[in-house]
């Protein structure tokens, strides 16, 4: 948890304050509220949380409600553009999400994970960037034929190592 946090609050900070971008944080393993206190505190703390959300500059969901629903792919890409253009509306650059998988496999639907990281493109042609995040434990429980499948179809990926 502490290396995600670091990963995703100085992602986050940067992105909203340096590279002007709307970002959505979907987490798993922690609750909205432990997010918005992590990026409140510290060396990377965001100067005005509840400004950055009211504005829909930062959007923290729980990743368990946002992917469970069954939503068509092509609604998946509409609220993904959608979001885009809400970035240019208020004067942002673009959009990125943080999206971790775990609910995935709370609901025991690697199959459909896998389906549904395949239906992703693999470079958006939007001012769009996406990252997928797992926990090395649930990543391992993918087979190496899917796992490699998945890595071979984004166009990167990186593995973040603990230093605890």
């Amino acid at each position: 948890m502490i290396t995600l946090r670091e990963f995703y609050s100085y992602y986050i900070q940067k992105s909203i304050e340096e590279k002007n971008d709307v970002v959505q944080i979907a987490s798993f393993y922690e609750i909205e509220e432990s997010v918005r206190y992590t990026l409140s505190e510290g060396h990377r703390a965001l100067k005005d949380i509840e400004k950055l959300e009211s504005e829909k500059s930062l959007i923290i969901v729980d990743s368990l409600k946002n992917y469970t629903k069954s939503e068509q792919k092509e609604s998946d890409r509409s609220f993904k553009e959608r979001m885009v253009s809400h970035a240019k509306k208020i004067g942002k650059k673009g959009f990125s999400i943080l999206g971790d998988m775990g609910a995935f496999y709370f609901n025991g639907r690697i199959q459909d994970l896998v389906e549904y990281e395949l239906s992703l493109p693999r470079k958006y042609d939007i001012d769009l960037k996406g990252f997928c995040l797992y926990h090395k434990d649930d990543f391992n429980r993918l087979t190496r034929e899917q796992q490699q499948k998945l890595a071979k179809h984004h166009e990167r990926t990186m593995e973040i190592k603990s230093h605890f």
